[in-house]
């Protein structure tokens, strides 16, 4: 992210999100070969308090795997408990909603809450750029546009039908690639170039992804 040297590494993506050993059974482990990248330190700080919110909000969304759903009754709770101010900062503002399961047709009660969409955003912007550094070996210091699945906007629908033909488009790219990442229960991505665009696909706890589009022209 600059040009400064470097002093230590960052895990992409942080490392506060894959399961701590206490929070498993006995033979699983979600923390191997985990990616990083070099940093420096002044930024490797800074983006702590962001890793943090990543982790509070990702495993907190409907439709998570059997890890993620672990990670919100073990690690986030536990950081609730020490901090209750959390729980009531996640909470804000919960709006009823229905949640429609096209598959078998049924609708569930749900409960939608306000996120801070521009931490989560720059979180996952420098997840993706390191990510696209780990894969590619080269920075991408040009514009970098990131759209989640997990985050729906309740006042505008149109925009949440654009982000959906994103991902739509996005998979017909990336059908023929590989997933990459050792522990993909927690996290996968795989990567696509076409033409001037670049294309990652970010998997978090099987359901929430994030597409992040870098334009190299």
């Amino acid at each position: 992210m600059c040009e400064k040297e470097s002093t230590s590494v960052e895990h992409a993506p942080p490392r506060c999100i894959f399961p701590e050993q206490k929070d498993l059974q006995p033979g699983e482990n979600y923390r191997v070969n985990l990616i990083t990248v070099p940093s420096c330190d002044e930024h490797n700080t800074q983006k702590s308090k962001e890793d943090e919110y990543l982790l509070y909000i990702l495993p907190s969304t409907v439709g998570v795997n059997e890890v993620g759903l672990n990670q919100f009754l073990t690690k986030v709770q536990r950081a609730i408990v020490r901090k209750p101010s959390l729980g009531s900062q996640l909470a804000n503002n919960p709006i009823p909603v229905k949640i429609h399961d096209t598959k078998t047709n049924i609708l569930s009660d749900a409960v939608a809450l306000e996120i801070d969409i521009g931490r989560i955003q720059d979180a996952l912007e420098k997840t993706a750029r390191a990510i696209y550094f780990h894969h590619t070996n080269k920075k991408h210091m040009g514009s970098l546009n990131v759209v989640g699945n997990f985050s729906l906007n309740l006042q505008n629908i149109l925009l949440n039908e654009q982000s959906a033909a994103l991902f739509e488009m996005a998979d017909v790219l990336l059908e023929s690639q590989q997933y990459y990442g050792d522990n993909q229960k927690v996290f996968k991505y795989r990567f696509v170039e076409t033409g001037k665009i670049g294309i990652l696909d970010l998997t978090f706890y099987g359901s929430n992804r994030a597409l992040a589009v870098m334009n190299y022209g």
